[in-house]
């Protein structure tokens, strides 16, 4: 449903104050300094977001609806193509986009279905043995020696070939970096099929590469992966912490106006905030892309940039989505950025030379 503005917001039309004599300011610390002042349109949006977004950009709404005094907003969708406005996908874009960058991060995670067995540990060369259709059954040495205590059944692994296709690539470099080759999920085929649906369809036996987002919706069944299958205390589960360790090993890619990230397993993993040692990254990540389509419009990178603000201060840590790593975040905001006013920063924040 179409929703409209209730009264104008404020636009911030000052320049940026630095003396000349001043060395130019970081463009990561402007970013950071102007996220102090929010930036208000004078319009709501059209946005089409994926099924697994929807509460999260109900949560946007909210928050633009208290900060911009309901003047800025999105019109959600359903099931139409935006024309002028904004698209949130996790694959290819549908709508003709003059921009296009990461607003949060997804994760590829191995779902499978057992009524009786809930807990099942994988290696990366399992996952690849089983996408590619090299391993057949459950029994096979590969698996159930990774799953000692765990008596698994003489049956056909079913794999569920819809997959979103920016998880079967995930997948792909992550378990090929571990095993040193680049593997082909040739049993996979691209699909933007409800993820959910295909999930709660699963039967005894089956086996889905899906998303984490998708996974903790449905609240379905996931396997672990043993990172050294001659040490089973290397296991490793997919979780907001360790999702979050290998987003610390993204780095920009592509070119403005159309970014994105990769993950560069060659990046040393770093602890997260508050811990002292660094965990084994989850590093099947991937962007949720967020593209401005139609005729390039001040009030659709108003919002953009509203939403990647809030990336900032926590609205897609949800458990569901990861935040962007801050570079990338940066980099993002640049794209957006382009046209609108900046912000005043205050003189007693100007850098002395």
């Amino acid at each position: 449903m179409i929703r409209k503005a209730l009264a104008a917001g404020v636009s911030v039309t000052a320049a940026l104050v630095l003396s000349g004599c001043n060395p130019p300011m970081p463009e990561s610390l402007k970013v950071e300094l102007a996220e102090r002042t929010v930036q208000c349109g004078e319009g709501f949006v059209d946005a089409a977001v994926f099924e697994e977004m929807v509460d999260v950009a109900e949560f946007w709404n909210g928050s633009m609806d208290t900060a911009c005094a309901s003047s800025m907003g999105l019109n959600l969708l359903a099931g139409e193509p935006v024309t002028n406005g904004i698209e949130i996908t996790q694959g290819s874009t549908i709508c003709q986009a003059y921009a296009t960058v990461p607003v949060a991060v997804d994760a590829a995670v191995v779902s499978f279905y057992f009524e009786e067995i809930y807990e099942l540990n994988l290696s990366a060369e399992a996952v690849a043995g089983i996408f590619s259709g090299a391993i057949t059954n459950w029994n096979d040495p590969k698996i159930a020696d990774l799953n000692p205590n765990v008596e698994l059944p003489d049956l056909a692994i079913n794999v569920i070939p819809s997959t979103p296709a920016p998880a079967i690539s995930a997948m792909e470099k992550w378990v090929g970096s571990l095993l040193g080759t680049e593997p082909k999920f040739s049993l996979l085929s691209a699909s933007e099929e409800s993820e959910i649906d295909l999930l709660y369809s699963m039967a005894e036996g089956d086996v889905k590469l899906t998303t984490f987002s998708t996974l903790q919706l449905s609240g379905m069944g996931y396997a672990n992966f043993v990172k050294d299958a001659s040490d089973l205390d290397t296991v490793l589960l997919p979780d907001t912490l360790t999702i979050q360790t290998a987003i610390g090993q993204t780095v920009i890619s592509g070119e403005a106006p159309n970014l994105t990230f990769e993950y560069d397993p060659s990046i040393e993993p770093q602890p997260l905030p508050g811990q002292f040692e660094a965990l084994l990254p989850w590093g099947a990540v991937f962007p949720v892309n967020m593209s401005l389509c139609g005729e390039d419009s001040l009030q659709t990178r108003y919002v953009a940039r509203y939403l990647l603000r809030l990336d900032a201060q926590g609205s897609i840590s949800t458990g569901v989505f990861s935040p962007l790593e801050e570079k990338v975040r940066v980099a993002a905001i640049s794209v957006v950025d382009d046209g609108l006013p900046e912000v005043v920063i205050p003189t007693d924040l100007e850098l002395e030379q």
